[in-house]
């Protein structure tokens, strides 16, 4: 975290998502904590299990989010 205008600090944290259709293995999710890629998941690292039959996970070619917006303009925001 840097120190902001007043002293106080700030980071910037967020993630990068890619799903490629046509080649599933090529997706991935990263995360980025105070500006820096911190993790990521590509689609492939989520493998199959046969002992409790589960098939491979991928990355789904759209991503899995509402869009929330901005609740403050709302006067009763859930």
């Amino acid at each position: 975290m840097r120190d902001g205008p007043g002293g106080g600090g700030f980071g910037l944290f967020g993630f990068e998502y890619f799903a490629d259709e046509a080649d599933p293995s090529q997706s991935y999710v990263s995360w980025v904590s105070d500006g820096e890629r911190s993790h990521t998941v590509r689609g492939t690292s989520v493998g199959p299990r046969d002992d409790v039959k589960i098939g491979q996970r991928l990355v789904a070619p759209e991503p899995m989010v509402r869009p929330v917006g901005n609740l403050k303009a709302q006067p009763n925001p859930i």
